[in-house]
């Protein structure tokens, strides 16, 4: 008998051996590695569908609440704070700030306000850069929602419109309103 399987493999040639001992790799690896991860995922599978069954208290998931969202942003007497620190970073990055507009409005579904700001500030570009960064990093609130630049040729002074956002936690929408 061995004979016969010593001749059989002989008959193969490099080719045919070549494919047997890949053949048995990828059956080695099936065994080694896909099996164990699909033991383990139909065992997830099976810990997630009692989670939410609530068969497990351990696994449930506690769902979020909307106030709890809404308890992520700032009150708005935090609004004077983020004010000054945006004058004093334009004022670390030697930028000056001409003529800025403020608008507090409601924002339409949410119980959240915003406070839109609109900044012309002139300054060369690493200072706007500078300056966007410090006002961005330090109010977890605040949006960049519009960003103009113009520049003279002649001049290396960039003169940048900025359109700022800031929210926080306002009262809470009617009944009905429209998200």
């Amino acid at each position: 008998m061995m004979a016969w399987v010593k001749y059989g493999w002989l008959q193969l040639g490099t080719m045919g051996r070549l494919g047997v001992y890949l053949l048995l790799g990828a059956v080695i690896v099936w065994v080694a590695r896909v099996l164990p991860s699909e033991h383990k995922a139909n065992k997830l599978s099976q810990q997630l569908e009692q989670a939410r069954r609530g068969a497990n208290p351990k696994l449930a998931v506690k769902p979020r609440r909307l106030e709890d969202f809404y308890a992520l942003f700032p009150s708005l007497d935090t609004l004077p704070d983020q004010l000054s620190a945006v004058d004093q970073a334009a004022g670390a990055a030697n930028l000056t700030i001409k003529e800025a507009q403020y608008q507090l409005q409601p924002v339409q579904g949410l119980a959240l306000q915003r406070y839109q700001v609109s900044l012309p500030v002139a300054g060369d570009y690493p200072s706007l850069r500078g300056f966007l960064n410090k006002v961005m990093g330090s109010a977890s609130n605040a949006v960049l929602d519009e960003v103009r630049f113009e520049r003279e040729e002649s001049k290396d002074i960039v003169v940048a419109r900025l359109r700022l956002s800031f929210y926080y936690r306002g009262s809470t929408p009617a009944t009905g309103a429209a998200p």
